[in-house]
């Protein structure tokens, strides 16, 4: 079983410019039967998603206990979305770097 859930519906507006929208999106996955595991969340119509939102619409992704499915993307956004991803994966790696010193090669020859 599926069900899609329409941004513009829920926002009114073609613009998604904080995680606020993410917050809506949430109060609606809420509202989804339990025995549906496939949710489209749509953006259709949607021309604009902050930095911020992409993000957020990231980690929902990630968290979310049912397995979602972003259409309707125009091109734009969905790349935004990628690199978005691809930071995010990129900071983890960054993080789990060793704490290396820097040392002049002087120091080491004695």
């Amino acid at each position: 079983m599926e069900k899609t859930i329409n941004v513009i519906k829920i926002t009114g507006v073609p613009i998604i410019s904080s995680r606020d929208v993410v917050l809506l999106i949430k109060e609606e996955l809420k509202k989804v039967d339990k025995e549906i595991k496939k949710v489209f969340i749509d953006f259709n119509n949607i021309e604009f998603i902050s930095r911020s939102a992409a993000a957020a619409l990231i980690n929902f992704k990630e968290s979310a206990n049912k397995d979602i499915i972003y259409t309707g993307l125009e091109e734009d956004l969905a790349i935004l979305l990628r690199l978005v991803a691809a930071n995010k994966i990129y900071q983890i790696k960054k993080q789990n770097r060793p704490n290396l010193k820097k040392v002049k090669l002087a120091e080491l020859l004695h």
